[in-house]
């Protein structure tokens, strides 16, 4: 298996989807714990969260079954690449209007549900792209690949998502928040902290 691994590894194609792979799973479990954090911060409501995480969940179980027929009657990784763009786009909309101060709740409900949309589309895709990569002998080996890095990714990404949002509501204390955040943040200092200019949001 360790030499099945190793030339598994060999193969360019391999480690550039599998790395892709490992990044996508990295940032979607920063992204939850992240956006888990923020609609809380906004909303102050567990039953908001809850609400948000229903509507995640719903499209992603009721498309899960299209996406793989999708999957099936076209490339992967063509369809892997929609669903990240498709997510870059959701969390690059949702960072500028949080920038902008114009945050609002219904915008987290639409962000859920077009998060577990692209979910449906992509999990299916990542699931059937390894064996159009490597010949049949080494795919026990190229899963084990996947699957550690994946591990690692599920591991790293909680922590990467807290340190990413600590570092925000830190550096962004004496910036100009909206009202929601106010509340949210009752203890915020007048001053900047060491590092954050006075203007810094992020």
């Amino acid at each position: 298996m360790h030499w099945a691994s190793g030339r598994v590894l060999h193969d360019r194609t391999f480690r550039t989807v599998t790395g892709g792979e490992v990044l996508s799973v990295l940032g979607d479990c920063a992204y939850q714990v992240a956006f888990a954090w923020l609609v809380l911060s906004v909303s102050g409501s567990a039953v908001t969260l809850a609400a948000v995480i229903i509507c995640n969940l719903v499209p992603n179980g009721l498309l899960i079954l299209v996406g793989g027929a999708v999957t099936d009657r076209w490339s992967p990784s063509h369809v892997m690449l929609c669903s990240h763009l498709s997510r870059g786009l959701l969390v690059s909309g949702l960072c500028a209007v949080m920038l902008t101060g114009s945050v609002r709740i219904w915008q987290f409900y639409a962000v859920a549900a077009a998060f577990g949309l692209a979910d449906a589309f992509f999990w299916p895709a990542s699931g059937s792209i390894v064996p159009l990569l490597v010949d049949a002998g080494d795919l026990p080996a190229a899963n084990a690949v996947v699957a550690a890095g994946e591990q690692v990714a599920m591991f790293a990404g909680p922590l990467l998502g807290g340190a990413v949002m600590a570092a925000f509501w830190r550096c962004s204390a004496s910036a100009s928040p909206t009202p929601a955040m106010s509340r949210s943040r009752p203890g915020s200092r007048s001053a900047p902290p060491p590092g954050c200019s006075a203007g810094s949001t992020a």
